[in-house]
């Protein structure tokens, strides 16, 4: 039954719960048949010993996304030079809240194991691209995506780790990336949910001004000549 608004949906008193059977050591996809949640709760209930499961969660479109274990947001996986996207989970090492987000083909994944509360939540950045002049084997000579967030947090006067790149791909070169809060200001609370304080919100909008102005098409910055952000 519905009890309340929350914008244009209804909403109820109490959290609902959606329980499945799953076997561990497997990959599963969850996938809503409406709008996935802002903020989700999952747990793995299991006496099988350490042994977890992967979940898959498509999303509609790009954005930024936080897993949260215990109120500690868990930083997701590096860039791997060899498939083009965010390492894969290595379930023989990885801990519970071991994450990755897969840009173009949207989907978030993170490792479960179980008696983990994990808590996955939407979270305030920057998603922008830029097109350059180059071709995808120049940019990931070496560390591609290293030099290149090196480059742009240098560009905005931004630590390099809070910029994520999530996607590459030719065409000329496009490379999407995210510019995320000051993790100085942004907090989880008792519940998981990712908070922005107003100064990371204040913070967020100067570096956007300072992206738009900063950016001359035409810049070699980057390596290769800047076509479009």
């Amino acid at each position: 039954m519905d009890h309340d608004w929350d914008g244009f949906y209804t909403s109820m008193k109490r959290l609902s719960r959606f329980v499945a059977q799953v076997q561990t050591g497997k990959t599963y996809t969850v996938t809503y048949t409406g709008t996935p949640p802002k903020n989700m709760r999952y747990t793995l209930r299991s006496d099988s010993g350490t042994k977890g499961v992967v979940v898959k969660v498509p999303y509609p479109n790009a954005g930024a996304y936080s897993v949260s274990i215990n109120s500690v947001i868990i930083q997701p996986l590096g860039w791997d030079s060899a498939t083009r996207k965010p390492k894969i989970i290595d379930t023989a090492t990885a801990v519970c809240g071991t994450n990755r987000f897969v840009g173009v083909e949207n989907y978030l994944e993170f490792y479960l194991t179980p008696g983990c509360i994990a808590v996955i939540a939407a979270r305030d950045a920057i998603l922008s691209s830029v097109r350059l002049q180059w071709t995808a084997a120049e940019f990931f000579e070496g560390d591609g995506v290293t030099t290149f967030c090196q480059r742009m947090a240098s560009v905005l006067g931004i630590d390099a780790s809070r910029i994520k790149v999530v996607s590459v791909y030719e065409g000329s070169l496009n490379v999407n990336f995210q510019i995320l809060s000051d993790p100085a200001t942004v907090t989880a609370n008792s519940d998981g949910v990712v908070a922005a304080s107003q100064a990371a919100i204040t913070d967020l909008k100067a570096i956007n001004e300072k992206l738009l102005t900063s950016l001359a098409v035409g810049s070699t910055a980057f390596g290769g000549a800047l076509l479009e952000v």
